[in-house]
């Protein structure tokens, strides 16, 4: 392919448009594809003997048609001027147009270059506006705007081959040599700061601000955050955040909170312009020194405090603090405790977990309250704990539950021991109350028996008669003594805490209580059974024994059937797992729908005897209960009644 016909292909397929104008005439000679579309005209049309004139729009200056005019005429060597072109399309197009004479043969011809630049020229006009926008934004931002050139540090920090090392890499680097970023300081350029940011320095002058800056800004602590934004950098990092002291200009400490980011770009460009934040919180640090010294002081108070003071998250439940005063009672400490939800640690801690996990539950509900419970110290030993649980809110929402946990060991023992006393004492009365009541209720049968043996004596002529009734009061008196001695061992003994057992014949018994009770027995006719074989011994207290069988059988007696023969029979059980004596009677029976609840109650009589008292029963209760034992009735009005007396 010949040269010529080379260009013309490129000429053709250009970008921008381009026409060859005759400069004798004026007129249009050739024109490419893209000069066509430009213009939006046909190349026939514009090589039918068509000038500049046909294409550009009518607002063109006369000035700029005589100069044009001086091109071809040879007086000028080139035509250069922009204009808006409307298409018929509705399009709207900025173009350059350039005029070139070109030496020919004859006249001569000239090049007209049209280059479309309304994109260009559109985008131009953005980032103008852009601009503007960012910086009415920069100036009336509320948080201090710098705008800094950190391109040559960068540049600097790529000729220590520092760019691409991982940020812990470059840390050790520049804490290795502080040098560096002394040097690195010195090149960062401050291009601009926003009022904000004079304020924050308590300086008027940003002229002056601007030039002093590296001085007014340059403490320690600066030194510190360059390290951390150096070595953000080193690690391609667009965006950092430190804090840093300063000084304002007036003297006053200030504490600045810093972000920088990067604005886009590449290569050495990248870090020609970074913005980085500047937010005081000065007052937001001296808040927090206060805080925490307030904290430190309470914390110093709950230490002392004879207890555990714990708080907890009330979302998560987890404890946020507790005193150390806990390794003192538990024997763990705080760490052991911190960061786990409340009541649930992965160590043997609470004697009883499911107390632990209830009471739990109904913290969870928003209940607070009062909790005593065992734990096993890290020793082993047994230790008791009393909680009170409550909530701290704002307005209605928890922000914080609060434990305080007190040491109750001593005073469980101490209220075990006076429990104990108080057991102890009670008992001793009891047996002070059983002990009158058989004084005054159980020696009436022996004292009937003797009265009514010495008027027998009295009256009666017969010497034989007389000697036999004097061989029987003989033995009364021996069961009247054999039962004051059982009383005078009750009465022995009040101050002790056991009651005195012996193994005692209960078939003897039963006979001395029947020899005891005989005149009513005999009076009223009644037919008394002993079933009880006469090898059966119990382990009972003699005058416990003689009076619970009295004042059962007494009963028995006095509460028979007026309609029937009475019948009383004694039947002993050992069925291995219990022991016990049945004493059952066809007597009146007793209601005990009725009657039941109070029938071992004191001063309750059940008959329509005048003179019954109501504390036999009162006192068998009592004293078969003394002896580990109990009594059970069971009866039918009009049937009868069966007492059923349990041995231990």
């Amino acid at each position: 392919m010949k040269a010529a016909d080379i260009y013309k292909v490129i000429v053709e397929n250009s970008r921008d448009g381009i026409a060859v104008i005759d400069n004798a005439t004026g007129f249009f000679i050739e024109a490419n594809k893209t000069f066509c579309a430009i213009t939006d005209k046909e190349k026939n049309f514009l090589l039918s003997g068509k000038t500049v004139s046909s294409i550009l729009p009518d607002s063109v200056p006369e000035a700029d048609y005589k100069a044009y005019q001086k091109v071809l005429a040879g007086n000028a060597d080139l035509f250069l001027r922009y204009y808006h072109f409307q298409q018929s399309t509705g399009g709207a197009l900025y173009l350059k147009v350039q005029v070139t004479r070109v030496a020919a043969k004859g006249e001569g011809c000239s090049v007209l270059l049209l280059e479309d630049i309304t994109e260009s020229s559109y985008s131009n006009k953005k980032w103008k506006e852009s601009e503007l926008h960012f910086r009415h934004l920069f100036e009336s931002s509320p948080v201090g705007l710098w705008e800094e050139d950190f391109s040559a540090a960068a540049t600097y920090l790529e000729s220590l081959k520092l760019i691409g090392l991982p940020r812990a890499e470059a840390q050790t680097f520049l804490e290795q040599h502080p040098d560096v970023i002394l040097q690195c300081m010195s090149l960062v350029k401050i291009v601009d700061v926003n009022q904000v940011v004079l304020e924050q320095y308590r300086v008027t002058d940003k002229a002056h601000f601007l030039k002093h800056a590296s001085e007014i800004i340059f403490t320690e602590e600066s030194v510190v955050a360059a390290k951390s934004f150096l070595a953000a950098i080193c690690s391609n990092a667009d965006a950092d955040m430190f804090e840093v002291a300063g000084t304002a200009v007036t003297g006053e400490k200030i504490y600045l909170q810093l972000k920088w980011n990067v604005t886009p770009g590449t290569g050495e460009y990248k870090y020609k312009r970074v913005i980085l934040a500047s937010i005081d919180i000065t007052e937001s640090k001296k808040t927090q020194k206060a805080l925490e010294q307030a904290s430190a002081r309470l914390e110093t108070i709950v230490d002392t405090i004879d207890g555990i003071v714990w708080t907890a998250h009330p979302e998560t439940l987890n404890l946020n603090f507790i005193s150390k005063s806990v390794q003192d009672i538990t024997g763990y400490s705080s760490d052991q405790f911190l960061g786990r939800e409340m009541y649930k640690f992965n160590f043997d801690f609470y004697a009883d977990q499911k107390q632990m996990d209830r009471f739990r539950r109904k913290i969870m509900k928003g209940i607070p309250g009062t909790l005593e419970y065992p734990i096993k110290t890290k020793s082993g030993e047994e230790k008791w704990l009393q909680v009170n649980v409550s909530f701290i809110k704002e307005g209605e929402a928890v922000q914080l539950i609060l434990g305080i946990v007190i040491d109750i060991t001593m005073l469980k023992k101490s209220k075990n021991e006076l429990n104990q006393s108080m057991k102890v004492l009670s008992d001793q009365n009891k047996r002070l109350l059983n002990f009158s009541y058989i004084v005054s209720h159980n020696l009436r049968s022996h004292s009937s028996n003797i009265l009514s043996l010495c008027e027998l004596i009295n009256h009666t002529k017969d010497a034989e008669e007389k000697e036999g009734l004097i061989r029987l009061l003989g033995e009364v008196a021996k069961l009247l003594h054999n039962t004051m001695e059982g009383l005078n061992e009750v009465a022995g003994i009040q101050s002790s805490v056991a009651i005195p057992k012996e193994a005692l014949n209960l078939r003897d018994y039963i006979d001395n209580c029947y020899y005891v009770l005989s005149d009513r027995i005999t009076l009223k006719k009644i037919r008394f059974i002993n079933n009880v074989a006469p090898s059966v011994m119990v382990s009972y207290n003699r005058a416990y024994l003689e009076s619970v069988l009295q004042n059962v059988i007494a009963n028995a007696i006095k509460f028979s059937h007026p309609d029937r023969v009475p019948e009383i029979s004694l039947d002993f059980y050992n069925t291995g797992k219990e022991k016990l004596l049945a004493i059952t009677d066809n007597g009146i029976g007793i209601d005990l729908k009725k009657k039941g609840k109070r029938l071992f109650s004191l001063f309750k009589n059940f008959s329509v005897d005048e003179k019954s008292r109501g504390i036999g029963l009162y006192i068998v209760k009592n004293q078969v209960e003394a002896m580990g034992g109990n009594v059970t009735v069971e009866s039918k009005p009009g049937e009868g009644s069966c007492f059923k007396i349990f041995f231990k």
